[in-house]
């Protein structure tokens, strides 16, 4: 449920960013929980279309927090 990975991800990315505030995190991951991430980063809007963003195998994103 699109819903509950937002959840998740959305604390993620917020205990993330409390604990390594101004250094350099690595995330690796699958592509479902990549997206939730860039949709809990970037403000996600109910809206878009989850599946919308291509995560290409071996793919890097950069986000500044």
């Amino acid at each position: 449920d699109l819903g509950e990975w937002y959840l998740i991800n959305s604390d993620t990315s917020k205990k993330i960013k409390q604990k390594y505030n101004d250094k350099t995190v690595l995330v690796v991951s699958h592509g479902a929980t990549i997206r939730a991430l860039h949709y809990c980063i970037t403000s996600f809007s109910e809206d878009e279309d989850f599946l919308k963003l291509d995560v290409p195998n071996c793919g890097v994103f950069e986000y500044d927090l």
